[in-house]
């Protein structure tokens, strides 16, 4: 089946998602993560491709970028190509490092820039590593506050009114999800799911208790998805799937 084409975002924004292969650790060290920012800054030299927040956790990666040129595939194809490179090489081993795609979801309305870059900064909170953002090493939120480092922070600034905003906007959690594309291939849809719920098998959802069970749904449910597209995800019968309902944006 022929892959779609990816949307493009009229903004030139877009939140950009990288899995580890079967959600492999894809960072090891304080080495590895060096180095991959490292090759990111590399990757991005010469074209207009910009980073306006970044997060590095143990089995993916979120990065809000701006792209007006539409250089975004051309910038990941260095940088994942060769991070894979370095990792196996130091692994000694073979194989996929990372899923065969990255994921891009544009992101059209300042509202959900802002939103967006608070999701990916709060990552952590929410996969309980800190209690706040700014105790995370590997995350843009830091270069906010020094106002320097792989980051463009003025745009954000600029929108929220400065640090002081900045630093408040962020001591709540959103109601952010990232939303899929009218049409998006079932490769990618089934990547995104993966990612919005932290569960490589989407079928444990029908496992679970109804009140851990339904707060998948609702998230499966704001990303964008139909009744019939969660019930061949997860099993979970439509009629069930249609009572629960989607969180609010």
């Amino acid at each position: 089946m022929p892959r779609v084409r990816r949307q493009i975002s009229e903004s030139g924004y877009y939140h950009v998602m990288i899995r580890g292969n079967a959600r492999q650790i894809i960072f090891e060290s304080e080495v590895d993560r060096r180095y991959f920012l490292d090759l990111l800054k590399k990757s991005m030299e010469g074209t207009s491709v910009a980073v306006l927040a970044w997060c590095l956790m143990d089995t993916h990666v979120h990065l809000l970028i701006s792209d007006p040129a539409q250089n975004l595939s051309l910038v990941m194809k260095r940088l994942l190509s060769q991070y894979a490179h370095h990792y196996n090489a130091l692994a000694d081993r073979v194989g996929h490092v990372f899923q065969d795609r990255f994921l891009s979801i544009p992101v059209e309305t300042d509202h959900y820039l802002l939103e967006a870059v608070r999701y990916i900064h709060r990552n952590p909170v929410r996969g309980c590593l800190c209690a706040n953002p700014g105790d995370y090493e590997w995350s843009s939120y830091r270069e906010y506050l020094v106002g320097r480092g792989l980051s463009e922070v003025d745009i954000v600034l600029d929108m929220l009114g400065g640090i002081r905003e900045f630093i408040a906007y962020h001591e709540r959690d959103g109601m952010y999800v990232p939303r899929f594309a009218k049409r998006i291939s079932t490769e990618d849809m089934i990547a995104l799911a993966k990612t919005i719920t932290g569960l490589d098998d989407l079928h444990v959802v029908g496992t679970l208790t109804v009140q851990r069970r339904n707060r998948f749904l609702a998230l499966l449910r704001s990303a964008g998805l139909s009744c019939k597209q969660i019930e061949q995800l997860t099993g979970v019968a439509r009629g069930i799937v249609q009572d629960v309902r989607p969180n609010p944006t």
